[in-house]
């Protein structure tokens, strides 16, 4: 990569600048749910009544369907918005995102 003066270090950095801004934007900005909530679902929490979809998120995202999300729109007499049940399948995704980078890492350093 003739022209480029970033070291290896430095690309990793900010990387992990950019993984730190995005969980603070997904956890602790402005939300229909709440900071905590939305952290817990991001350090991997189980929640009733919410697991099936949870795990489904953590496992399979690929098979999450539009039925799965309408149920739990009506589910509890709709206590959760499409905004709200958005923000939980992001802040879910990313906790399973980091769990799957932290094991990749892990799996590097030690080979």
């Amino acid at each position: 990569m003739e022209g480029r003066t970033r070291t290896d270090a430095e690309g990793i950095d900010r990387l992990e600048a950019l993984r730190q801004a995005t969980r603070r934007a997904v956890t602790d900005g402005p939300g229909h749910l709440p900071a905590a909530f939305r952290r817990s679902l991001v350090e991997g929490a189980s929640l009733e009544g919410l697991e099936p979809l949870l795990a489904k998120i953590r496992t399979e995202a690929f098979k999450v369907t539009d039925a799965d999300i309408a149920r739990l729109l009506t589910q509890g007499g709709g206590a959760y918005s499409e905004d709200a049940l958005y923000e939980l399948v992001v802040a879910t995704a990313l906790g399973a995102a980091e769990q799957r980078a932290e094991a990749a890492l892990a799996a590097l350093e030690a080979a």
